[in-house]
């Protein structure tokens, strides 16, 4: 490490000292945010994140008002202690908890110091290693249900100290006497399917109380089981999982030109969590998104060969971060499930363009981009609790079935869903979107929509003089959409900057040289020993054979340490204090 990557990563330290961590705490707890109004796709905030980019994201307490009259939460970890701190009115309804880490309780999560009406289900897959991993929530207001899906599990870490991301609308209620409309829209047949699996019927929250025909957003869900595949028609079938998004984007697909599905350049995807791949998995999933992934053996494939790039971050990534080699507890991947044939593929995770560079990820995105002029055009995004795996995405079996073992949710977001969407509330005279805690917020003025990066550095700057319709005001978190005349995309055309954290196109890894460290280029392992201290001083040691040893001295040696901040409140707990607790 030069003199220049020293002091810089003692300034990063002394930024991220107990002082200043709870002062930037105070500062977002007094931030004067409205609640985000009700077509949110937004980072979460944190306070190890620089000022300039903590007013684009919201907070856990942003959600909830005191007009909040019930509450369903789901999550695979959870602590009860942190959510009603938060937000104080969930300890005053009816909530029902669903969570699915069994057994992961520590002091804060005792049923027996719970208000009585908080209610906590396990949700149990039974399928052997099948997790309940979603994260929405069903808010319910007294003029509408707020729907919210994330990547954070329901913990202080994952809310303040991961790039974590959310996407959220409102529906309103229909009108009195009024019944629910003969074909019920896909998004609600989705939910109410999705809910009836984990128990959540409509006794608990009827769904035909709410009108869903403008969700800007298609809702992407896997479910444990085997279900029955046609072939023939992919259209036909059980809809969960790859093979659901392989509809979706079969749907859309008639909407796209010819010369713009050509163009696409590369695919991203960005986990938290490397499963046990295959190659014919891997060529099975990018099917279903529409691409054979390119390799060295088929640069000459043919037209649907296009690029992959798999964000997964490196040892020198993980070392610096927020957390230190904590972080790397959150990034699942084994020794036994590294494959010689992704790794051509990987990217390091390279967020500068969001200030979250120290903050590993924990969100999950997928999407396919093109070089437009000097933008990134982003053609749709997927954000979703599933990871890179068959557990979480389902697999083809040799009977013909598709596998599924998780409970996952998701979006999936198409600039022709938008379109659809706004063109059928027009019709119906409509002019904004519903809120539930605020003032409608007005649709924007456009026939076509076009995805981009809210982060990217060669974003157009809107001159001052230029009309816009539906920019966001400073604090607010609504996608920024605005009306540039533009070439590139129209002068009837809507940018809409998506909250991507990584940089576009990502950073592959840099070749070993004789000069680099090697941490630079090597993709984090979280079962390999790694021996060169983090910012904390601690070494990651997770073989218990070596642990075993008689411990050297710390302060020669930053022997690993469970990391404890008690002046911050914050507590990286990791199973019995030996080597880190599995939390996806």
């Amino acid at each position: 490490m030069n003199q220049l990557e020293q002091d810089a990563l003692a300034t990063f330290i002394q930024q991220l000292s107990a002082a200043t961590f709870l002062q930037s705490k105070a500062e977002i707890k007094q931030i004067q945010q409205p609640l985000p109004p009700p077509t949110t796709f937004s980072l979460l905030t944190s306070p190890a994140v620089s000022a300039e980019y903590r007013l684009d994201g919201i907070t856990f307490s942003h959600l909830f008002d005191n007009t909040l009259q019930s509450a369903i939460l789901t999550t695979y970890v959870g602590e009860t202690k942190w959510i009603l701190n938060e937000a104080p009115r969930l300890s005053e309804i009816p909530v029902s908890f669903l969570y699915g880490k069994n057994g992961w309780y520590d002091e804060s999560t005792q049923k027996d110091n719970l208000p009585p009406q908080f209610k906590t289900f396990f949700i149990d897959t039974k399928i052997p290693f099948g997790l309940h991993h979603s994260k929405i929530m069903l808010l319910t207001y007294p003029t509408g249900l707020r729907f919210v899906v994330t990547t954070a599990n329901l913990i202080e870490s994952d809310w303040n100290g991961r790039t974590q991301a959310l996407w959220m609308q409102d529906f309103p209620l229909l009108p009195p006497n009024s019944h629910p409309p003969p074909t019920l829209s896909l998004f609600q047949t989705t939910l109410r399917r999705y809910l009836a699996t984990v128990g959540i019927t409509q006794s608990k929250i009827n769904l035909d109380l709410y009108d869903f025909s403008g969700a800007c957003a298609e809702l992407l869900c896997s479910v444990p089981g085997s279900f029955t595949l046609f072939e023939n028609d992919p259209r036909l079938g059980e809809d969960w999982g790859h093979f659901q998004l392989r509809k979706l984007l079969l749907h859309h697909h008639d909407s796209i030109p010819q010369i713009e599905r050509a163009s696409l350049e590369e695919f991203v995807f960005q986990f938290s969590s490397f499963g046990t791949l295959t190659e014919v998995w891997l060529d099975e999933f990018c099917t279903s998104l529409g691409f054979v992934p390119q390799t060295k053996s088929r640069l000459g494939e043919g037209s649907r060969a296009r690029k992959l790039s798999l964000i997964w971050p490196t040892v020198n990534s993980v070392r610096r971060s927020f957390f230190g080699y904590d972080s790397g507890g959150s990034l699942c991947l084994s020794k036994k499930a590294v494959r010689d044939f992704w790794k051509e593929h990987l990217c390091d995770w390279d967020a500068e363009v969001s200030g979250r560079q120290h903050l590993m990820p924990h969100c999950k995105f997928y999407l396919p981009h093109r070089l437009c002029g000097d933008e990134e055009d982003v053609e749709w995004i997927v954000m979703t609790s599933a990871n890179l795996s068959k557990s979480a995405w389902g697999f083809k079996t040799k009977e013909g079935k598709h596998h599924i073992s998780n409970y996952e949710c998701g979006v999936l977001l198409h600039p022709h869903r938008i379109e659809e969407t706004l063109a059928d509330l027009r019709r119906k005279g409509h002019t904004s979107f519903f809120n539930c805690t605020g003032p409608p917020h007005p649709f924007p003025e456009t026939d076509r929509c076009v995805f981009r990066s809210r982060y990217a550095p060669a974003s157009p700057q809107i001159p001052p003089t230029q009309p816009t319709q539906g920019v966001s005001s400073p604090g607010s978190t609504t996608p920024q959409i605005s009306n540039p005349s533009s070439s590139v995309i129209g002068a009837h055309s809507s940018q809409i900057l998506l909250p991507i954290p990584f940089s576009l196109p990502p950073l592959p890894y840099p070749n070993p040289s004789p000069t680099s460290h090697p941490d630079t280029s090597e993709l984090w392992v979280w079962d390999t020993n790694h021996r060169t201290a983090d910012i904390y001083g601690n070494c990651w040691i997770p073989d218990d054979s070596e642990r075993s040893a008689p411990p050297p001295d710390p302060k020669t040696s930053g022997a690993r340490k469970t990391w404890k901040n008690k002046e911050t409140n914050w507590k990286g707990k990791r199973g019995n204090s030996t080597r880190f607790q599995k939390n996806t």
